[in-house]
């Protein structure tokens, strides 16, 4: 009776231990689309969407220099929070209907690069 319980509980502690090592990994999550995923943690204005805006919406002249395009000097932290106030950068970055799709004749931003302006504007668009 003894050499039973302990086979059996040798049994169940192997196939227990076995088990415990079984996993299933889901690609898509270890690997996502566009390669190391998008850094959305610690979104400040100076280090992330500075340098967003500045890429892709002054280097070109349109949102900058003493006439930008629709008034928004995107330069500065005072233009981009403007355009912030006045609801017409998400709905410009994203295509929205009824905004004029930026950046102009081109497309969208990526992905990323508008998911960290979206969470920058969520909250409250500070000048950090």
């Amino acid at each position: 009776m003894k050499k039973r319980l302990l086979l059996a509980s040798f049994t169940l502690i192997t196939a227990a231990y076995g088990l415990s090592g079984c996993y299933n990994d889901n690609i898509e999550e270890l690997y996502p689309a566009g390669g190391a995923g998008c850094d959305t943690v610690n979104i400040t204005f100076a280090a992330k969407i500075a340098p967003i805006l500045n890429g892709n919406c002054t280097s070109s002249g349109c949102h900058s220099g003493s006439a930008p395009a629709g008034g928004y000097n995107l330069t500065t932290y005072q233009g981009a929070k403007a355009a912030v106030d006045n609801n017409r950068l998400i709905g410009s970055i994203t295509h929205a209907s009824g905004f004029s799709p930026m950046p102009k004749n081109l497309p969208k931003l990526p992905d990323c690069d508008i998911q960290k302006i979206t969470i920058w504007v969520n909250h409250g668009a500070p000048n950090n």
